[in-house]
């Protein structure tokens, strides 16, 4: 009896080590996948960044390198093509407003402000949002609606007596 207890015991270690061993080595190859996505990701934001920057008006300098875009863009957590347009508006203003060229030619310096400022300006705007509770919320409904319908009596009553 010990030592088929003893054989079930050794069993189960090997099982569970196997299981650690594979489950480990999915670990691995999920981190990997996910670093390739984020690679990808990142190499799509650097195109999409550039199409924006480049136009008739507008090109990048020299200096502007997809390591140095990829470096900049790392700063940023998360974003969708709106915040590039609006990124890429944000950096030509700038850099419109710095010079008195028709052409414009985007610097790193350029990049860097805007990048900046485009968080500053995102931070600014996720901490004035207040956030309410649900009797917050539903008082503030109950207001609003209390007041559409005060104004919709006060109207029905002067087209009634119109």
């Amino acid at each position: 009896m010990i030592y088929f207890c003893q054989i079930a015991l050794c069993l189960f270690f090997i099982t569970t080590n196997s299981l650690f061993a594979v489950h480990q080595e999915n670990k691995e190859i999920k981190y990997a996948i996910l670093e390739k996505k984020k690679e990808a990701r990142l190499e799509h934001k650097i195109k999409y960044l550039r199409k924006r920057l480049t136009h008739e008006y507008c090109n990048l300098d020299e200096e502007v390198t997809d390591e140095f875009l990829k470096n900049e863009l790392e700063k940023v957590d998360f974003w969708y093509g709106r915040s590039f347009a609006h990124l890429a508006t944000l950096i030509v203003m700038q850099e419109r407003i710095n010079t008195n060229e028709t052409h414009l030619i985007i610097t790193k310096k350029s990049i860097k402000n805007g990048i900046n400022e485009y968080l500053s300006n995102e931070k600014m705007l996720k901490l004035n949002v207040k956030i309410e509770t649900n009797e917050e919320r539903q008082e503030r409904h109950h207001k609003e609606n209390m007041m559409a319908n005060i104004i919709g009596h006060v109207l029905s009553a002067i087209i009634n007596n119109l």
